[in-house]
Parts: C-alpha cells; sequence; structure tokens
C-alpha cells in the first residue's frame, strides 16, 4: 500500500482507466487495520477521490492475492459494519446481521460484486476486482503502472466504492 500512496499519480491514472471517470485528485486519508481476529492481517487504504465533475467519493484499496479473496472481503465488510456504527450510533437497536453479496458484471480481468449491509437502509458497498496481471496483458500501453506499483503477475487490486 507504501508504493499506492508513493505513486500518487499512477494511482489517478490507473483508477480513470478501471472507474471510466476522469479525477481530479486523491487524498490518502489513513490505513484501516481489522485486527478483531488473530488469523486476518488486514489493512486496507482509504482514499477521498475528487472527480473532475465536482462529485467526491470515498474509496478503499488494497492490493491482495488470489486465494485471499473471500478473506479481504470478510475484513472489508466487518470494517465497513464498524463504521457503520459510529456513523449511526443515533439508531437505536438498529443492527445488521447479515450481508448480501451480488456479483454484476465479470469478464477476464475484472469482477464488480455490491455488498449490501441492509437493504432497508440502503447502506452498500461496490467492491471491484481487477487481475492487475491480466488487466496489464490487455491493455499494453500501462506497462508503467507494473513496474512502478511493484505489481506481481498474480496480484489482484480490490477497490470498495462505499455508497449511502
Amino acid at each position: 500500500m507504501k508504493n499506492l500512496i508513493k505513486n500518487k499519480e499512477k494511482v489517478i491514472e490507473m483508477l480513470e482507466e478501471i472507474l471510466k471517470r476522469q479525477i481530479e485528485n486523491v487524498e490518502f486519508e489513513n490505513i484501516d487495520e481489522f485486527n478483531s481476529i488473530a488469523e486476518y492481517n488486514f489493512s486496507i487504504l482509504k482514499a477521498n477521490v475528487f472527480y473532475k465533475d465536482g462529485n467526491k467519493e470515498k474509496l478503499y484499496l488494497k492490493m491482495i492475492k488470489g486465494g485471499k479473496i473471500k478473506e479481504s472481503i470478510f475484513c472489508y465488510w466487518s470494517i465497513l459494519y464498524e463504521e457503520y456504527l459510529r456513523d449511526k450510533q443515533e439508531r437505536d437497536g438498529e443492527s445488521v446481521q447479515k450481508a448480501i453479496i451480488t456479483q454484476v458484471t465479470a469478464d477476464d480481468s475484472s469482477c464488480c460484486i455490491v455488498l449490501t449491509l441492509n437493504s432497508e437502509l440502503n447502506y452498500y458497498s461496490e467492491i471491484n476486482l481487477i487481475e492487475l496481471g491480466k488487466y496489464y496483458n490487455e491493455k499494453i500501453k500501462y506497462e508503467r503502472w507494473v513496474d512502478s506499483l511493484e505489481i506481481k503477475n498474480d496480484d489482484i487490486l480490490f477497490i470498495g466504492r462505499k455508497m449511502y
């Protein structure tokens, strides 16, 4: 994740290509840690993204290995749930017992799923999983991402987009 922070321009370029939106700026907020379960060593970079159309969005970024997708989704859900509880303390008796995961799109190098914490609350996150090695092979001009961001062939970029 430190490589993402050090190479802000490359991250902006990569996110513009993946999200298909023009980005004005990215501010890296902090690194959230999930350490409620001893077996999981999980941290995720929280960033504020400012688009050229004036909109702003909070993204969660992490480079993961292929075998860690389910673990990463679980840990991300846990972080979102903790944020939800902090944000919504005024709602007495309200709880989120389960998450609903729905696959929206998939192709050879990427997949988009929606993680819904509670359908009545309209509190959800879109998760994009991009296999950067395959994505890179499909789009040769992005070779510079691989070197400067130290991307390995089996790396997957996890992009969480919290929406509520």
